[in-house]
Formats: structure tokens, C-alpha cells, sequence
């Protein structure tokens, strides 16, 4: 669901602000509990490939993490 809030301006010279409304504050609430359980879903998967998969994508994954790791610790 798309939500577009609507724009007041208040006094001379003052920036616009949001007006959020409790539709709105509930379709926020909503997206942020949906992504949520798609990561803990992700999570889970990720988890119960691990525990079954082969010493070899092991490994590959072990590789993947430490990379990831590092991009990160170089980009921050």
C-alpha cells in the first residue's frame, strides 16, 4: 500500500512538515513487522543450511563471512 503524506506549512519561512496520522503510523508498523519475519525467515534458512550442508560450502561460506567482514570494516 502506497501512503502519501500530506505537507502543511506552518509559519513564514518555516520548512513543511509531515503529518502522520495513525492510518499512517499502522501501515509503518506493518512494513516494519513484515520485514522483520523476512528476516528472521532468512535467518533460519541461513542457519539450517549451515548446520546440514557440505564441509565444502561450509568453507565457501566461511569465506563469504570473513569477506563481508572485512568490505565492511573498509568501508566504515
Amino acid at each position: 500500500m502506497l501512503v502519501i503524506l500530506t505537507l502543511t506549512i506552518t509559519q513564514q519561512g518555516e520548512k513543511p512538515m509531515a503529518q502522520q496520522n495513525e492510518e499512517h503510523l499502522e501501515v509503518i508498523s506493518r512494513n516494519k513487522a513484515k520485514a522483520y519475519e523476512e528476516q528472521k525467515e532468512m535467518r533460519e534458512e541461513c542457519s539450517a543450511f549451515i548446520s546440514t550442508c557440505s564441509t565444502f560450502h561450509l568453507q565457501e561460506i566461511h569465506s563469504e563471512i570473513k569477506r563481508l567482514k572485512n568490505y565492511r570494516k573498509d568501508k566504515f
